[in-house]
């Protein structure tokens, strides 16, 4: 008769569909990375985000290949997702990581990391029009508007729509404002990388804005000579896959040619409707 197999490294405690809670099931010691090893290597082993290990936190969260050491509390006071996670009791014979609860979130550390930040550093993420980037502003918006943090979800999506004008005021202050960084109109700049246009899309459906997509339709229309069919087959954005829904191809694929037949020449003026101020 074969020996019986051994227990799971990681039990998965009740949880929502949205994170799990991960304690240690075996009696093996866990053993976390040195603070001097950097993250984004190549290597796969976890790493500590330095700024976002404290060292008297008192949980363990996972993104990715990025590990915090938080504190639970003030997590659980700002996110009711976070305080219902939480409030989980644990197995009295589960081991611990490094004396803390251990959480393994299913979002990228890209999102992770300034969501983590804007919760622990309060100048960090700081109210329109405060000066910040995309991939702050979209870790923010969709882990506050994921993770019930309201104040961040809407200090988030203040900054996320002062880069697509609904106003035909708005839109000509923006087209017509230097590009070299953010300004009173607006607080963040798109990246270089055009795929960033259509992960943009995906946030803005993800968090309920609809209001946003007629200017990041266009916004991914100006760009689509640089991503060419990677609009329809998907890209790869800040080591993320980034994919519009079949419904959405069909919408950038209808406003495109109809507005293209209705512009010979010049820059093209897709999916822009002039509102009435």
């Amino acid at each position: 008769m074969p020996p019986p197999s051994p227990p799971p490294a990681y039990e998965i405690l009740p949880n929502d569909s949205r994170a799990a809670v991960l304690t240690r099931s075996g009696r093996s010691e866990v053993h976390l990375p040195s603070p001097s090893s950097p993250v984004g290597s190549e290597s796969t082993v976890p790493q500590r985000v330095q700024n976002l290990w404290f060292d008297d936190g008192n949980i363990v969260i996972q993104a990715g290949n990025a590990l915090y050491r938080v504190y639970r509390g003030a997590l659980a006071s700002r996110s009711s997702v976070f305080q219902d996670m939480i409030s989980f009791p644990q197995p009295p014979e589960a081991e611990l990581v490094e004396g803390c609860p251990f959480v393994e979130l299913p979002d990228p550390e890209v999102d992770v990391t300034p969501f983590l930040r804007a919760i622990f550093e309060p100048e960090f993420f700081m109210p329109f029009p405060a000066p910040t980037e995309f991939d702050v502003v979209v870790g923010c918006l969709r882990l506050g508007h994921k993770y019930g943090v309201e104040y961040l979800r809407r200090r988030a999506l203040v900054h996320f729509s002062s880069g697509f004008p609904t106003t035909l005021s708005q839109f000509d202050r923006y087209m017509y404002e230097p590009e070299d960084g953010p300004s009173k109109e607006h607080s963040w700049r798109f990246p270089e990388d055009p795929a960033s246009r259509i992960r943009a899309i995906l946030v803005a459906r993800e968090v309920d804005a609809p209001w946003l997509l007629p200017r990041a339709f266009y916004t991914l229309a100006v760009h689509f000579d640089k991503l060419g069919m990677a609009v329809f087959n998907g890209a790869v954005y800040n080591g993320l896959d980034v994919r519009l829904s079949a419904e959405d191809q069909k919408t950038f694929s209808k406003g495109y040619i109809i507005q293209k037949q209705g512009h010979s020449g010049g820059r093209l003026w897709i999916f822009i409707v002039a509102p009435s101020d």
